[in-house]
């Protein structure tokens, strides 16, 4: 459930910020601005000139408010999905001492980000496993330095490697059993019953 709601989350972005592009770059659908030499007087063409500005800025403001509202469900959208990775890495931060250790110990690198590598965090499933996999190996930095599309490649595979440190970690410690002692009693060797008479066997057991 989690993954797929993540994935909708990056859907949706997508979706808004290719409306966003579409509004940027289409050309309002307007009539051609009026020309003197189309009217009979000057009065006239006045007329015409300042409806056509106000139709101009109407349709610029309408343009404006349709951005300004995609831009603002971006932001939402990014906000849902910050609380999404908060709270997962809340999770791991209090079920496994390691990841506590971990994460305390690169705060200062974690919290110095840059946009571009924050980005990608928000194209993966698991970005706090990831993050978990690079600050272990003490990679997290060099991320940082990285051209985005390499530092896209290594993220995919620290997601990877940061599940399964988290399963091994998760995974109960196996104790070696406690040696069986020996056998109270007389201290007396007793025979195997290949070695025993039939008096013998018969005095044992029946």
């Amino acid at each position: 459930k989690k993954n797929r709601y993540i994935d909708n989350q990056r859907q949706r972005l997508r979706s808004l910020e290719a409306e966003v592009q579409r509004l940027k770059s289409s050309t309002q659908d307007t009539k051609p601005a009026p020309q003197m030499d189309k009217f009979d007087s000057v009065i006239d063409y006045m007329k015409a000139d300042q409806s056509y500005t106000l139709d101009q800025k109407l349709a610029e403001q309408a343009q404006a408010a349709q951005l300004s509202n995609l831009e603002a469900q971006k932001q939402l959208v990014r906000q849902e999905q910050t609380q999404a990775m908060a709270e997962t890495m809340s999770e791991l931060l209090n079920s496994n001492p390691d990841v506590k250790t971990v994460i305390t110990k690169n705060s200062s690198i974690i919290q110095g980000m840059p946009p571009h590598i924050e980005a990608l965090m928000y194209e993966i499933d698991d970005a706090p496993a990831a993050t978990y996999a690079l600050a272990k190996e003490g990679r997290l930095q060099d991320l940082y330095y990285m051209p985005q599309h390499i530092a896209a490649a290594h993220l995919v595979q620290a997601e990877i490697r940061g599940q399964q440190y988290l399963q091994q970690s998760a995974r109960p410690r196996q104790t070696a059993p406690e040696p069986i002692g020996s056998l109270k009693g007389t201290g007396v060797k007793q025979k195997s019953i290949g070695s025993m008479s039939a008096d013998e066997i018969v005095k044992r057991y029946i």
